[in-house]
């Protein structure tokens, strides 16, 4: 990658969603088969599979944090969550399937990119609840949440369907060689390691001032592992797998389950420095 925002080396040798701007100007090195001949086609049978497991599990994380009736930040988690799902969703109808309408699977691609970037936001968000600013679970915690969601969604979403139907005429993607899009870039990558790093960066401070344990930080550190792995394996290795196994998978995966282990580590850790239990609470807080 040459200059900022440079997708031809990633979407050449990788398997991202946002490679999907991309079909006209970069020829994958390697491309999956498909299965189906109608007018919609599995393009990864593998993940689309796991997409749907991980869907199943994150509505079962959903679930049970909304129940932890007792536990700091459960509304705000519990929408995280939803987000995270919902963007598992729509990367199941835009990434592993393909439709014989173009129009259909350019918005599924804006669609997804937007709730992408929405659930990056919810993460940071959630980031905040444990300093109690505003009282978390409050109306107007999840007003503010639910707002500050909706208003990354519909700006990223403006952002993607501008570079995919030239609205301003100011954010096209090049579609010469080098691939460009400084946008999608800055959306896709800056965006979600932002709001990561400054989740992460929150929840150290959390539990070194206010908690004695220090345990459930492996959780987060497991987390952050696991995504920065599976960015690695879509980015590097999804070529090398898929020519290995004759097109019939690539690394998208197994990413895929590193950013689902990813989602339910964040939920371990979350779910153990807020035990229900008045035990459980015996010696943790410091103050």
């Amino acid at each position: 990658m040459n200059r900022y925002g440079d997708f031809s080396y990633i979407c050449k040798t990788g398997s991202l969603p946002v490679c999907n701007y991309f079909r006209t100007s970069i020829v994958p090195t390697c491309t999956l088969n498909t299965i189906g001949s109608g007018s919609v086609q599995i393009v990864d049978l593998g993940n689309f599979s796991v997409t749907i497991i991980a869907i199943l599990l994150i509505f079962v994380l959903m679930i049970k944090s909304y129940n932890k009736t007792a536990a700091v930040g459960r509304k705000e988690v519990s929408l995280f969550l939803a987000s995270a799902m919902l963007a598992n969703i729509a990367s199941l109808f835009s990434f592993t399937l393909k439709f014989g309408n173009n129009g259909v699977e350019k918005w599924l691609n804006v669609f997804n990119t937007a709730a992408l970037a929405m659930t990056f936001w919810a993460l940071l968000y959630f980031g905040f609840v444990g300093f109690q600013l505003i009282p978390d679970g409050s109306i107007m915690s999840m007003f503010l949440m639910a707002l500050t969601m909706l208003v990354v969604f519909i700006a990223s979403g403006f952002l993607a369907a501008d570079v995919t139907f030239n609205i301003t005429k100011a954010l096209q993607i090049t579609t010469k060689y080098p691939s460009v899009s400084q946008t999608l870039f800055s959306i896709v990558f800056i965006f979600s390691a932002v709001c990561v790093i400054c989740f992460v960066l929150c929840q150290f401070i959390i539990v070194f001032r206010f908690l004695a344990g220090r345990k459930p930080l492996l959780w987060l550190v497991c987390a952050g592992l696991s995504l920065v792995l599976g960015v690695a394996l879509n980015i590097f290795l999804s070529s090398t797998i898929c020519k290995s196994t004759s097109n019939a998978i690539n690394s998208s995966m197994f990413a895929t389950f590193l950013y689902s282990i990813a989602v339910f580590f964040v939920y371990r850790f979350w779910y153990t420095i807020t035990e229900d239990e008045a035990d459980d609470f015996a010696g943790m807080y410091k103050f």
